[in-house]
């Protein structure tokens, strides 16, 4: 077998394990009522923090924020800033959550990080476990760790809050446009979903806040927890070269520039 379909081998197997093998399949309802991110910070000690090895720029919303974060990502790069990205969900491959410097993962480090997950995974797996949503942030949390980046953009997967992702060591976070979604879970109004994505304002960080649906729940977390907050207006971006350039909404791409400004406030 040539080294490029082994590889791409190694990349099926492991996908196959990270994307079938650990779905569960009519999950009972949790007695306990746990958020995910209270499983994930159940987890991470098991897995030795690998959260803990860089710092993070959080983004949340409804709309738009893939392509802050991936904005976010490429400005820190091309600044020499050693930058992970993790979008969420992927559009083609699993591995576009495995960003590392303007590379994603190959097919051998996605076997290695599925091969590193694997035990965990298999000892802690069960009926209310939700152990896929686990795996997939555990892994590249972990990928970070071992590329050794500086700082890691990280996008929510559903609202914020009780995200998953909740759990970095945040230096900013960012709160995109919020409109109505997932309103099963983060509902039953925009005011709830807006709470939702403003919980990823920790005690510590800095946020950004594009003005709109999502103001006054992120003004109002940021008070709670003391974090300094700028609410960036969407004219701010008209004509800028970002959004220019990538055809990206002029607010976002103000947005992006924002949050990495507020790394040196």
């Amino acid at each position: 077998m040539s080294t490029l379909a082994s590889a791409y081998a190694s990349y099926l197997e492991a996908n196959r394990y990270l994307e079938e093998e650990l779905i569960r399949l009519d999950p009972p309802p949790d007695p306990v009522r746990r958020t995910r991110r209270a499983w994930m910070e159940w987890l991470l000690p098991r897995l030795g923090h690998p959260e803990r090895a860089f710092g993070a720029i959080h983004v949340a919303g409804t709309s738009g924020k893939g392509s802050i974060a991936i904005m976010i990502a490429e400005i820190l790069r091309a600044a020499g800033i050693r930058t992970g990205l993790h979008v969420s969900p992927y559009l083609q491959v699993s591995t576009e959550k495995l960003w590392v410097d303007g590379r994603y993962a190959s097919g051998g480090e996605l076997a290695e990080l599925a091969a590193w997950i694997r035990p965990h995974a298999e000892a802690v797996r069960g009926p209310l476990v939700p152990i896929h949503g686990l795996a997939q942030v555990a892994i590249a949390l972990e990928h970070f760790r071992r590329a050794g980046v500086e700082l890691a953009v990280i996008e929510t997967g559903v609202g914020g809050r009780d995200d998953l992702t909740n759990v970095l060591e945040t230096r900013v976070a960012v709160v995109g446009a919020v409109g109505l979604d997932h309103l099963k879970t983060l509902g039953p109004d925009l005011a709830s979903i807006a709470r939702h994505k403003a919980g990823i304002i920790r005690a510590g960080c800095r946020a950004v806040v594009l003005d709109g649906a999502g103001r006054a729940a992120a003004e109002a977390e940021a008070r709670a927890v003391g974090a300094p907050l700028r609410v960036v207006r969407p004219e701010q971006g008209a004509g800028h070269a970002l959004a220019m350039a990538g055809g990206f909404p002029a607010g976002n791409a103000a947005l992006a520039v924002a949050a990495v400004a507020a790394l040196e406030d």
